[in-house]
């Protein structure tokens, strides 16, 4: 793959917002770096690659990295400085883990292997936490046996999407960005389930569920000759699609729950969905391997769930993923909706970003980012094979038929042949108008 943590940046969320927003809450520590003095005790302070403006109340060094805390009260937040450096330039070598020991005394927390590693790491990228967000991270990591870069990523993704520090949030975390793909898992349990229908009923009904998503989430070939290509006319609209595989898989399912409960109307409460009859499944004696393989599907549906819908000041951020079916390659198809919401609530279609992410047979990690602009739609294709000239040729004038057809105007598709860079995001930032400066006239925060 040319970026292994692609998939990583679409749960996360890849808009720059996204990116440059860091909401400080009290009690929380960080470790910053003051960039620029100015005058009348202004500075500029940068927090995770965020250039923050700051108004100084103590006596601080260019140039100087500081532990700040956060402290509580109204209006612009206000940093207490709680090592003034002394304890840091201690740091050299070999000594590297010393300062890490100290720092946790100093903050009140246990000196531990885990309390340490996730210190450094935080430490080192700038990541704003509270003495509690140590303690249970620590616990968590010690559980879940990931004390390595994989726990950490988790860690972070939780406290940056304000999910609850506990087992079960750090376990569907992990499955949705380190485990195997949900079309693998499907075709994995309904493979072993096949001759298990018969044993019990919840298997059965588990097994008709899963073979039901399996028929749903496929997709004819298209054969790729000029004559056929009409075809792509014919597939089922696929924003149907999604929604009828979402609604099978259980990805909404909680929210149809509390509906349904909330307006006193329980006979439409349906357990035909995977989620709920994979719960149920566990409740019946079952081999291990099967419990393993359920709790793991169970884990990568309720990660989805978390990372379904998020909120960046006024842009809204949908996230899906699904399993699909290309003929006879089995794929997940990752689809993120960004963008602000329109009188009614919704998503405005007029202006908003998509972005898909899929492997293919062929042409294999494939990135399609697909931003509107007053109905007017550029697509950026990113992949790293070379630019399929004919087949694009071919395919264009019927997309810009269909999307004329719906009112939209193709500007223009964009083939980008990605080369293989570690460390380095693909993905270009969208348009300006969803960019926030990270410099501006104001004070962020007091020191």
């Amino acid at each position: 793959m040319f970026n292994a943590n692609l998939v990583q940046h679409l749960l996360k969320g890849v808009d720059p917002v996204h990116l440059k927003t860091v909401p400080l809450k009290s009690g929380q520590i960080f470790q910053g770096r003051i960039v620029k003095l100015y005058p009348g005790q202004l500075a500029s302070l940068q927090l995770g690659g965020i250039a923050l403006t700051a108004k100084l109340e103590a006596a601080l060094t260019q140039g100087e990295r500081y532990w700040f805390q956060v402290q509580s009260g109204e209006g612009i937040p206000h940093l207490k400085v709680i090592d003034h450096n002394t304890i840091r330039k201690q740091t050299s070598g070999t000594q590297q883990s010393l300062p890490m020991k100290q720092l946790l005394q100093q903050f009140g927390l246990a000196v531990s292997k885990e309390n340490e590693f996730i210190l450094q790491h935080f430490s080192k990228e700038e990541v704003p936490f509270s003495k509690e967000d140590i303690r249970i991270g620590g616990e968590l990591l010690t559980k879940s046996g990931m004390i390595n870069k994989d726990g950490i990523t988790i860690l972070k993704t939780i406290l940056q999407k304000n999910l609850p520090l506990s087992l079960s949030v750090f376990l569907a975390v992990k499955q949705t960005l380190f485990g195997d793909s949900i079309s693998n898992q499907l075709a994995q349990l309904t493979s072993i389930l096949e001759n298990k229908s018969n044993e019990d009923k919840q298997f059965r009904l588990l097994y008709q569920q899963l073979r039901q998503i399996s028929t749903e989430v496929i997709i004819t070939s298209v054969e790729t000759n000029i004559e056929n290509l009409n075809k792509v006319k014919g597939q089922t609209n696929i924003v149907q699609h999604l929604h009828k595989v979402i609604q099978l898989i259980g990805l909404n399912y909680e929210h149809e729950l509390q509906q349904a409960v909330g307006n006193q109307r329980l006979e439409e409460i349906t357990f035909e969905r995977l989620k709920p009859l994979l719960l149920k499944a566990l409740q019946t004696p079952i081999d291990s391997s099967i419990k393993q393989r359920i709790e793991s599907l169970i884990h990568h549906i309720t990660g989805l769930q978390l990372f379904y819908s998020e909120q960046h000041g006024p842009l809204q951020q949908y996230m899906v993923q699904i399993p699909l079916t290309l003929g006879q390659f089995q794929s997940d198809l990752t689809v993120q909706w960004q963008g602000k919401k329109n009188e009614k609530g919704d998503l405005d279609t007029d202006h908003c970003r998509i972005i898909l992410y899929l492997q293919l047979e062929h042409l294999q990690e494939t990135i399609i980012d697909v931003q509107i602009q007053n109905r007017v739609v550029a697509i950026q294709i990113y992949n790293e094979k070379e630019r399929p000239a004919s087949m694009i040729s071919a395919l264009q004038p019927i997309l810009q038929g269909n999307l004329e057809e719906n009112g939209y105007h193709l500007s223009i598709v964009k083939w980008t042949q990605v080369t293989n860079r570690p460390n380095k995001t693909t993905i270009t930032k969208g348009p300006q108008r969803y960019q926030q400066q990270a410099l501006y006239q104001g004070v962020d925060v007091r020191v």
